[in-house]
């Protein structure tokens, strides 16, 4: 299960427990990020039901797939218990810690707060000029443009031209997929949302969307995701409506 910082933060500790008996926990390292980017107090709360979990770093585990030509599969590794030292309402990141966090940002999220930036300036890849009318039209058309993302056939195009390695052979059990996946539904929903991100969207709120997506391609990996991010005052925005477009029959948990 795919746990994202909203579910683990809003989440009674007892709740995380009994969810704990029935799967593993699964945390991107936009989750660390995040963590360690918090308050003591928010980080005593985000963990205070975790008592052990699974850490998986997308970026590598990417080259993993790319590199052994076949779908990433080693997704139980070393199972990780919190440091207790977190608890402590003196905590504070190590010096190892903040450089790991300078390092995640510099190498992780600097790259793709630019290249989402630079969406109004490029056409998405995989769609017609025809089709991506659908981004400005109604919410009915919309969402039908977005569900397009399901089909394996649609991905496999969007991997070819952008090259890449194995484009015609995945399908959804590859992370790369997933990957695909969800870049290009953020991108359309940026586009929509916000025509010129340079005015419209603040860095921050870019930054926020951005580590979101760890969690969603986890989810999606995994088939199981637990957000709190269920807006439906703008549903094209939250984390739930975002899994649900992209895979329906997988699990979802909100509470």
């Amino acid at each position: 299960l795919a746990v994202d910082k909203s579910f683990s933060r809003g989440t009674s500790a007892t709740r995380l427990h009994d969810l704990a008996q029935e799967y593993d926990f699964f945390f991107p390292s936009a989750f660390y990020y995040e963590l360690f980017n918090n308050n003591p107090e928010g980080v005593r709360r985000s963990i205070s039901g975790v008592d052990t979990f699974y850490r998986v770093d997308i970026p590598t585990s990417l080259r993993v797939e790319t590199e052994s030509r076949n779908p990433f599969q080693n997704i139980h590794s070393s199972v990780l218990e919190p440091n207790p030292s977190i608890r402590d309402e003196e905590w504070q990141p190590s010096s190892r810690e903040r450089n790991s966090l300078e390092n995640y940002k510099n190498n992780a999220v600097e790259p793709m707060t630019t290249f989402f930036t630079s969406l109004q300036e490029t056409q998405a890849l995989g769609f017609t000029p025809s089709e991506l009318k659908a981004v400005s039209g109604s919410e009915y058309e919309f969402i039908s443009l977005c569900e397009q993302l399901q089909d394996p056939f649609r991905i496999r195009e969007i991997a070819k031209l952008a090259n890449v390695r194995e484009a015609s052979s995945l399908d959804n059990s590859w992370l790369q997929f997933r990957v695909l996946q969800a870049w290009s539904l953020q991108g359309l929903v940026l586009q929509r949302q916000f025509p010129n991100l340079n005015n419209s969207i603040g860095r921050e709120r870019l930054i926020h969307e951005i580590l979101d997506l760890e969690y969603l391609i986890l989810g999606l990996h995994l088939g199981a995701l637990a957000t709190k991010e269920t807006s439906t005052k703008t549903p094209i925005l939250s984390m739930a409506w975002k899994f649900q477009v992209l895979s329906p029959c997988a699990l979802l948990l909100t509470c």
